[in-house]
């Protein structure tokens, strides 16, 4: 029945086939064999009440809990999820009966606790009441500390982080995001001025009992328990009305209130901008936005009540750079995206993550884009999320978007550039495909039939199937449920005087070794020329093998994915890749999306062995006249991949050569120093381009660094600090590794501390770089922020080595506050990325064989990175060499 779907009624079964769709069946089953593990149906909850007061200086809290229920079938036990949760005065109530469980036992594996009844429950509505006592963790979830200073002194405040399955570590729950209810919740916090309690919704009442601020707030939509929030601490809060009447807060650390003025435009701009996009109202009748001290991730969506790390919300006037402004209206517009797709419509089970985080992904651009459109958000939409899909997904090792999970440990590993940036990456393509308005049309359809309720990703697909037309199921399961990619090859087969003949192939793309993999997709393509700038109409190119007619003529340039659209690398033949190399020489292709596929997908396709490494160098001269920002940091982005395999070899100085021949024309294009009322990408540019020439070792830019450093380090602007103190500690020693030590300690943003942390990786002495690696692991630097610490060092071509051998030595001390979440497999990737050869690979894998971790594949990435990284240097290094001694020996 399969192959007929497939093939057409009349087909034939032959042996390979039939063995084929065997072998399918088995995989099928094995994979559904593992059942998830979810809470038995007998309970389900429809309210919470919730009463909870935090100790913030003991770090424990206590709560009291009435839950509505449904008792679906009879039954002795009912089970709930709790962690880290004693519970006590535990009762339900059923009719005109009133029972307390015989015996209340814990499950640490599954987190759950049992109540077992003495008589058999009955169906239908039931209440269930309890007390608990738990603890306000350091692990940046569940119910959690974290620590603050206010003029000078420390202190506590109680945050909640519960996404993806902890809130049943602030109260015991039903916590899986099937199972919605409506939440009534009362916080009791110390009656002091400052001292401030954020929930989900406003607070309808306030009374001061017993030196307690009791406050209770109005009763939520119906939500999972992942959206649940509750924050006590001291803040100070701007305050606005968006079009419609929202009112909008974003509070800030006491005393900066200025820095959260720009968040709370981007934020009063966004909400109306999704409200006529959606065609649904935001439904509540706040948004708060709250900068956390510690936080993990970068931001967190809570209905009404977001929590963000500071760099991701906070926007300093004087001392914030140009890149930080962009990244925090960014972070806003995801954010608030999820209050529709994810708050309002919620997925169904984890398999789904995908479409809430690759949809948000996606829509922040669209947003940026309507709040700055002098940004050219689109075209860094390519180079930061598609990019980063393509390097991950190329692996074998990747994962498919749509990834059955069956536990709570298997979601952390899920939440990666593949759900993410695949996912908002062929949500862009298929966009692009059947038209933004029809697109718009179903993304309405599906959030009106599905609000407040959930929703599998078929569920859209067949929303946007209803109002296209289209076979959308079929194209887009050929993208979210197969693992990787293709690679489009493109050859001429024949020209003449008015149209040429095309021939297409593809197979799946494998940034390592080749592997036989016959898997095919669906691919929506289309093409520019040099006399037809707009792109042409989608085909869908679903054979291995094709040919296409183009109304081009014979010798002029074609390129082929017009905007990287779609999600494939193309492989142009030698004659087609040199036609583009002569049409970028001479500007002639318009859209820097597509200046950037070209260099991006030369570079994957030389790591890959489809081309040669010096092809691409000869490419890259093409792009000396360039002045888009979003095509130099994709391209500077490709030569420091090249740069980290090469850093040891003899051909390093001429390397150096050819990149300060290649960025001089820009650097005197952007200078040094900002001019009245540039564009954002112009300043960041400039950043980008004396970043490299430094890297380079461009003694102009080296000694105008040191000397603006020399002569008043406090006037740098914001835009240019960072890259100035990497130089300095580059060139200098102790004493300017001591003054930018300083300049962190003595400063109250955040930002500033993160950029001169960061930084100090950067010195060549060995014995500053193994300060730095304590320091990151020290009580100075908050955990979030240690891999960034840590990577600076890791990043030195001096200090990678050391890096990774400080990371094996101090394993435990090093590993055991990051465990818990997604932190500890950003830290490996960042410690041996850049290693290049099979005795490092080897190394890492047996490193992770005696210290196992809850997933291994981040590991088996980072592996197979490694040997794709050998691959490449192992099969090119002689010409490179010669490539380089030919042009720049000199």
């Amino acid at each position: 029945q399969i192959y007929q779907t497939l093939h057409g009624s009349g087909a034939k079964l032959n042996n390979f086939h039939r063995i084929r769709l065997l072998l399918i069946s088995l995989q099928r089953t094995y994979v559904m064999s593992k059942p998830r593990q979810i809470l038995p149906d007998t309970a389900r909850p429809s309210k919470y009440t919730l009463r909870l007061q935090p100790d913030l200086e003991k770090a424990l809290f206590k709560g009291e809990e009435v839950v509505q229920l449904k008792i679906n079938r009879a039954t002795n036990r009912i089970v709930l999820h709790a962690a880290e949760l004693k519970l006590s005065n535990v009762t339900l109530k059923q009719a005109t009966s009133s029972l307390a469980p015989k015996e209340i036992s814990y499950d640490e594996p599954t987190e759950t606790v049992n109540l077992d009844f003495e008589n058999e429950l009955t169906p239908g509505d039931a209440t269930l009441s309890l007390h608990f006592d738990g603890i306000l963790n350091n692990k940046m979830k569940g119910f959690y500390s974290s620590k603050y200073t206010v003029e000078g002194k420390e202190k506590t405040m109680a945050v909640t982080q519960f996404e993806p399955a902890d809130a049943r570590r602030a109260f015991p729950c039903w916590d899986e995001p099937e199972l919605k209810a409506v939440f009534d919740i009362t916080l009791q916090i110390p009656d002091q001025p400052k001292l401030v309690a954020v929930s989900n919704m406003p607070a309808k009442s306030e009374k001061t009992e017993n030196g307690l601020r009791i406050v209770e707030f109005s009763s939520t939509p119906i939500m999972p328990t992942y959206l649940v929030a509750f924050v006590v601490g001291e803040f100070d809060y701007l305050e606005t009305k968006d079009r419609d009447g929202v009112v909008i807060r974003v509070y800030t650390p006491v005393g900066k209130k200025a820095s959260g003025q720009f968040a709370l435009d981007v934020a009063a701009k966004t909400l109306p901008y999704y409200n006529d996009y959606f065609g649904v109202p935001y439904p509540l009748p706040k948004m708060d936005m709250l900068a956390i001290p510690d936080f993990a991730a970068g931001a967190m969506e809570n209905w009404g009540c977001v929590t963000y790390r500071e760099t991701a919300l906070l926007v300093d006037p004087d001392s914030s750079s140009s890149q930080t402004k962009q990244w925090v209206a960014l972070v806003v517009g995801h954010e608030l995206a999820h209050q529709w797709f994810g708050n309002i419509v919620t997925m169904s089970w984890w398999t789904d993550l995908w479409l809430n985080e690759g949809f948000a992904t996606w829509i922040e651009y669209l947003c940026v884009s309507h709040c700055f459109p002098e940004w050219d958000i689109w075209t860094q939409f390519v180079y930061a999320d598609q990019g980063r899909a393509l390097q991950l997904d190329g692996l074998k090792n990747s994962h498919p978007v749509e990834v059955e999970v069956s536990e709570v440990a298997e979601i952390d590993e899920i939440f990666d550039a593949i759900s993410y940036s695949k996912g908002c990456s062929v949500i862009r393509m298929l966009s692009s495909y059947i038209g933004e308005s029809q697109f718009r049309e179903g993304l309405r359809n599906y959030l009106k039939k599905h609000s407040y309720a959930n929703a599998t990703t078929n569920d859209l697909w067949d929303a946007l199937e209803q109002v296209s037309g289209k076979p959308i199921r079929q194209l887009m399961d050929s993208w979210t449920r197969k693992t990787g990619y293709p690679v489009v090859s493109i050859s001429l087969e024949n020209s003449g005087e008015n149209s040429s003949k095309f021939k297409l192939q593809q197979k799946r793309f494998f940034a390592s070794e080749p592997v036989e993999d016959s898997t095919k997709w669906l691919v929506p393509i289309n093409y520019i020329t040099k006399t037809t700038p707009q792109p042409s109409e989608y085909i869908i190119f679903s054979d291995p093998e094709t040919t296409v007619d183009v109304p081009v003529k014979a010798g002029d340039w074609i390129k082929f994915n017009s905007e990287q659209a779609s999600f494939f690398r193309t492989l142009y033949s030698s004659e087609l890749l040199e036609g583009l190399g002569k049409a970028l020489d001479a500007q002639e292709i318009v859209s820097a999306s597509d200046r950037i596929g070209i260099e991006s997908d030369a570079f994957a396709l030389a790591r890959s062995g489809f081309l040669g490494t010096e092809q691409v160098l000869k490419l890259v001269a093409s792009y000396k006249k360039e002045k888009n920002y979003t095509v130099w940091a994709d391209l500077s982005s490709n030569l420091n991949g090249l740069e980290s395999l090469i850093d040891q070899l003899d051909c390093y100085e001429n390397f150096k050569r050819f990149g300060r021949d290649l960025y001089s024309a820009i650097f005197e294009e952007v200078g040094w120093d900002k001019k009245d009322g540039e564009p954002l990408p112009l300043s960041m540019l400039r950043t980008l381009v004396l970043t490299k020439l430094a890297r380079f070792e461009d003694e102009r830019v080296v000694k105008e660094a040191q000397e603006r450093f020399n002569t008043n380090p406090k006037s740098i602007v914001a835009d240019l600090r960072g890259m100035i103190y990497r130089i300095v500690l580059a060139r200098g020693g102790e004493k300017e590794y001591e003054e930018i030590l300083k300049f962190a300690e003595e400063t109250d943003l955040n930002e500033e501390k993160l950029r001169c942390y960061g930084s100090l990786g950067s010195t060549r002495k060995p014995e500053l770089l193994k300060r730095t690696l304590d320091l990151a692991f020290s009580e100075k630097i908050r955990s979030q922020d240690c891999v960034s610490v840590f990577a600076s060092v890791a990043a030195n071509p001096r200090g990678k080595q050391m890096a990774w051998d400080y990371l094996r030595e101090n394993w435990e001390r090093v590993s055991g506050p990051l465990k818990s979440g997604f932190l500890i497999y950003r830290l490996i990737t960042c410690a041996v990325q850049d290693f290049s050869s099979e005795e490092k690979a080897v190394q890492v894998e047996e490193f992770f064989k005696t210290n196992p971790l809850p997933t291994d594949r981040p590991v088996k990435q980072a592996v197979e990175t490694i040997r794709s990284n050998a691959r490449w240097i192992d099969r090119d290094r002689a010409k490179i060499e010669a490539w380089f001694r030919e042009h720049f020996s000199n």
